[in-house]
């Protein structure tokens, strides 16, 4: 009855929020303030959509999420504050109040309204700043790829 109670007002935090989470598992624990989704996790809110192996939702005091950690590869698309994103990582970590994304590992991140490619180990983004952090490795250093439109005519112009 206690799990029954705590998916109900799991639930309707999702639907104040127009959250959609579909997962093969789901478990949650009240007294530390998370709720975990496993298997072919797909998380849909308004335009935006996030697919991972599991995803760990972590609430406030007042029940409101505060972070969502993703894992395991992980697929998104992002849209919010004059912002579209999408791509691939292995790790995920959202802050909604904030709108900041933290990806890791192997992140391919495409930036679809300025047509251009981010690729690096970690890619912090703030979409309310419109600031990216990218960090590389020795073995994968950070590529930028975009398109330069350095102003001489081609035979096409």
């Amino acid at each position: 009855m206690r799990y029954l109670t705590i998916l109900c007002v799991f639930l309707g935090l999702l639907q104040a929020e127009n959250i959609e989470i579909t997962a093969q598992n789901f478990q949650a624990d009240e007294q530390k303030g998370y709720t975990e989704f496993t298997g072919k996790v797909n998380i849909l809110k308004q335009a935006s959509e996030l697919n991972a192996s599991r995803v760990i939702v972590f609430f406030d005091e007042n029940r409101t999420a505060k972070r969502y950690e993703a894992y395991g590869d992980v697929s998104f698309f992002i849209k919010e504050n004059n912002s579209t994103y999408r791509g691939q990582s292995q790790e995920l970590v959202f802050y909604p109040n904030e709108n900041k994304y933290h990806f890791a590992k192997d992140v391919k991140l495409y930036d679809v309204i300025n047509d251009r490619t981010i690729i690096g180990e970690q890619v912090d983004v703030d979409t309310k700043q419109g600031k990216a952090d990218v960090k590389g490795s020795e073995q994968k250093p950070v590529k930028f790829i975009f398109e330069v439109n350095d102003g001489q005519k081609t035979d096409n112009q």
